[in-house]
């Protein structure tokens, strides 16, 4: 019987336990990583040098080596491309809508209220003019920060309007998208 065939989607050094783990339980463990020195490749049978938010190419490489499993720990980045190969390949997994609501913290605020869960009073905002009615909406100090970020880059503490201009500039900066950003007290 021929081993089960995983992707491992990011092989840093967080990647590594599982990469390793997968290989010692047997498991065939395709790796893709951008960096073509990352640590989990040690453990990979095989590994493609490819950005961990590449949807299709990550699907490619499934299709192409007939995983029967997709897989990523310890970084929200792989969340939605995770999703993706595996919604798309019948797979096990989130969907991708449920991975969307994990790795936007507007959409995971709008979930939880309308769950009736939560109790942050927040909103999103796309431009400055828009993040400073939020702000006075919501009264100061109030947090600043890009919705699909991770470890706190680009989040501020605003406490007055003055330190809103900066603080909307940096939240954009760390975003994925760009511009969006979300004001929460």
């Amino acid at each position: 019987m021929a081993a089960t065939r995983l992707l491992v989607i990011g092989a840093g050094f967080l990647q590594s336990p599982v990469l390793k783990r997968a290989r010692e339980m047997g498991l065939v463990v395709i790796a893709v990583d951008r960096d073509p020195q990352a640590p989990g490749f040690a453990w990979a049978s095989q590994r493609a040098v490819l950005d961990i938010k590449d949807r299709e190419g990550c699907l490619k490489i499934a299709r192409e080596e007939g995983v029967e499993g997709v897989v990523s720990v310890c970084t929200d980045h792989a969340v939605r491309t995770v999703a993706f190969v595996t919604d798309s390949l019948g797979l096990p997994g989130l969907s991708p809508m449920a991975a969307r609501s994990c790795t936007s913290k507007a959409l995971m605020r709008e979930a939880l209220a309308r769950g009736g869960v939560g109790g942050i009073q927040f909103g999103r905002a796309d431009s400055l003019e828009q993040a400073e009615k939020v702000a006075a909406s919501l009264g100061l100090p109030c947090m600043v920060k890009p919705v699909d970020s991770v470890g706190s880059r680009g989040v501020t503490k605003v406490n007055s309007m003055g330190d809103l201009p900066a603080a909307f500039a940096a939240a954009s900066k760390a975003s994925s998208a760009g511009d969006v950003i979300q004001v929460e007290r």
